[in-house]
This record gives structure tokens, sequence and C-alpha cells, in this order.
């Protein structure tokens, strides 16, 4: 039996060989699905280069980030650590992405979002941030 060190809590976890479905939680610790350490390993290795666990993200207070409804298992880290709001679509903070995206992009060069609709399009979202800024959807 193969093991894993969760990205998001630290957690070492067992891991069977059995394909993950990426909505179960597949962490013993934290409970963290499979499509949330994704999105935090490839935002990871897009800022820093590397795979870090979340805890062992460096400040970067001047790196202002938007998350779009995501998950508290990570949101409150990304805060601690950047300059970043985590917005929701149906409650305050409010963000609705058809009429924001210019203001946002002038602004935030990290994003993230979990949830990206099918019927919706990469190019969609491919102003969503400043030219070297990092978009990370799963």
């Amino acid at each position: 039996m193969a093991e894993f060190v969760c990205n998001i809590c630290g957690g070492k976890n067992s891991y069977s060989g059995e394909p993950f479905d990426r909505e179960t939680p597949g962490c013993g610790s934290c409970g963290s699905n499979l499509r949330t350490r994704a999105l935090i390993g490839a935002l990871s290795t897009e800022l820093f280069g590397i795979q870090l666990t979340l805890a062992d993200f460096p400040r970067v207070k001047s790196w202002r980030g938007l998350g779009t409804s995501d998950s508290p298992q990570y949101a409150k880290r990304l805060a601690e650590v950047f300059d970043y709001r985590n917005t929701f679509y149906d409650r305050e903070p409010r963000f609705d992405l058809g009429n924001s995206i210019r203001k946002i992009r002038r602004r935030s060069q990290i994003s993230t979002t979990s949830y990206y609709p099918a019927r919706s399009s990469s190019t969609s979202l491919h102003p969503f941030t400043r030219r070297s800024g990092t978009l990370t959807t799963f």
C-alpha cells in the first residue's frame, strides 16, 4: 500500500491503488478530496515551481488573489499568506464573473476556482488575471 501526504493539512494517508473519485474525501485528517488537493498542487507549482503543502506556502502579501467560492479548507490559509479575498456568487462578498472581468484583471495576480461550469470556455476566463498572473481552475 502506498502513502501520500495531503497538501492541504500535511496529514499522511494510505492509498490502496484504487482510482480516486474527485469528489470523495481522500484525506483521513482533513477530509479533502482529489479536486481540492489538485487545485492547491497546481497553484503551488504555478506560483513557486514546486509542490508545497499549504502550510509551507510562504507569506507574500504583495500578491493579490481572488477566490470564487473557494473551500474554507484552503481559503483561510490563502488569506493568511497573500492579499487574498474569497468571494461568492450568491452572498457577500459577492462576485459575478460576467460583470467584473476588467476590474479584477487590473488587480489580481492569483485567481482560483474549483467550480468551472462545462458551458464556459477557457477563453472566457483568459482576461481574469493580469498578463503575468495565474488562473487555477478545476
